[in-house]
């Protein structure tokens, strides 16, 4: 099970940001993914949990779903 974590710093309010993930060691990237950051009015701190699972081990994804309710990712 690979997990991984990014922060993202000094982003601007009400802004666009376009993402995507992937594996540049083999050019394997998922599509373009967009968010728009909160208004300026928001407190300081937002936090998002995003996980996916490729569905490649069955029991692989309830141990990431009782980590993130466990709180171990987060």
């Amino acid at each position: 099970m690979n997990m991984y974590a990014v922060e993202l710093q000094n982003l601007q309010p009400e802004t666009v940001y376009y993402y995507r993930c992937g594996n540049p060691s083999v050019n394997a990237w998922s599509s373009q993914y967009f968010f728009t950051t909160p208004p300026s009015t928001t407190p300081d701190v937002v936090q998002w949990l995003i996980f996916g699972d490729m569905g490649t081990t069955i029991p692989m994804g309830k141990t990431v779903t009782d980590s993130i309710l466990r709180g171990l990712l987060v």
